[in-house]
């Protein structure tokens, strides 16, 4: 699997996270939480209205538990919302893969090659974001992956 090495900046994430697998069905369920409760419109300093999806918290590898959260990037925290939480994301190197094609399966298929590929993860913090390239035809996602040093 191709993927690019990039330097990103740091970012602090707002937004709602559940504990969970992948071999749970949750991650279309807190999608679906994120819209239906208007999280978006609830975060407060928001920078950006990219949404980013980021997995963290690894309790091992991607068979194990960790934490998957949906939020935006905010400017500075001086109040969380009830329900919300807050993660830092470090800044540094990270893998990126672009995956392209018709959402949930064009994701789920990068995922899947992800897993099956000898890519050494450092199982930190990984994330998606879903920019204004989620709009093209067919929508892109920057899919970045914390890689071993």
């Amino acid at each position: 699997m191709d993927y690019k090495m990039v330097e990103r900046e740091p970012i602090t994430l707002m937004g709602i996270a559940v504990k969970t697998t992948n071999d749970e069905l949750v991650f279309g369920l807190l999608w679906e939480r994120f819209f239906n409760e208007g999280v978006l419109e609830k975060i407060p300093h928001i920078k950006s209205e990219e949404m980013i999806a980021l997995y963290s918290d690894y309790q091992g590898d991607h068979t194990d538990m960790f934490s998957f959260m949906i939020g935006c990037p905010v400017e500075k925290v001086e109040e969380i919302p009830s329900g919300f939480v807050v993660k830092e994301i470090p800044g540094g190197k990270y893998g990126r893969i672009i995956s392209k094609g018709e959402f949930p399966d064009s994701i789920q298929r990068t995922w899947n090659e992800i897993w099956d590929s000898d890519i050494k993860r450092a199982y930190q913090y990984d994330y998606e974001v879903y920019s204004s390239k989620f709009k093209l035809n067919p929508p892109e996602v920057d899919v970045y992956l914390s890689i071993e040093k």
